[in-house]
């Protein structure tokens, strides 16, 4: 009933806020061919691009995407990727092609590996305490840091990106120049026409969303979607204890 009461309360603050449509606030080229993920570390954005044996992790200025750093990843596949606070995540394809969640850091230095508990994971969000995984297959879920499942939900799209705000998941839906914006109970609380082609990976640096686009040679939107106030990497653990 506590958490019951707690969701609630959190729920109405953040929905009783005058939201505003997303607007593109700047963008960049892709350093790299499919850009299937990205993620804010604090000071970097960073890009995870699985072109096809040439699966790289790159470590870009968020202001002009240049190049600051890069690191190759040994997988067949490179999809979606998350920053703890202290290790990036990505989720990737082993040589015998199943999926698996890495951890890293921005060297590249494996540090653990677990194989993913849901089907085609394409995208993966820190919330300050669990990772959200978005599985191609229509689901969503949350782990431990060491893979064990806790909770899932059905998506009636097949979402591919996936991303935690502070208060709200969202994701984006295969093939559509749309992104969801969810409870993390699996409430749609409103859907949104991108501005800008169909996105793929997305990611929050505390105040803007940040998507990729990866048709053609891909491009990395900072988007504002307005609305509620700013919520600091920092505090995501505190404000996901109100959610479970």
């Amino acid at each position: 009933m506590l958490r019951q009461c707690l969701f609630l309360t959190a729920a109405l603050f953040v929905v009783g806020a005058v939201l505003a449509d997303i607007s593109i606030v700047s963008s960049w080229p892709s350093p790299a061919q499919r850009p299937y993920g990205v993620t804010y570390d604090g000071s970097y954005i960073w890009v995870s691009c699985g072109e096809t044996g040439k699966e790289i992790m790159f470590k870009c200025a968020p202001t002009s995407g240049s190049v600051v750093s890069s690191f190759k990843v040994n997988t067949t596949g490179l999809f979606g990727c998350a920053y703890d606070g202290s290790y990036l995540w990505f989720d990737a394809l082993d040589e015998k092609l199943e999926y698996y969640l890495y951890r890293a850091t921005d060297t590249g230095s494996i540090l653990t590996s677990w194989k993913s508990p849901l089907p085609r994971t394409v995208g993966v969000a820190w919330d300050g305490t669990y990772l959200w995984l978005s599985s191609y297959f229509g689901i969503l879920g949350w782990t431990t840091t060491t893979g064990s499942l806790l909770g899932s939900f059905d998506a009636a799209w097949r979402p591919t990106g996936v991303a935690f705000d502070g208060y709200y998941l969202w994701t984006a839906e295969y093939n559509q120049p749309t992104l969801y914006r969810l409870t993390t109970a699996g409430s749609v609380v409103a859907s949104h026409l991108f501005p800008r082609g169909e996105p793929w990976g997305l990611g929050f640096d505390g105040e803007y969303l940040w998507a990729t686009n990866r048709g053609g040679n891909g491009e990395v939107y900072k988007a504002d979607f307005g609305g509620y106030p700013a919520v600091t990497p920092a505090s995501f653990g505190r404000v996901k204890a109100l959610f479970h």
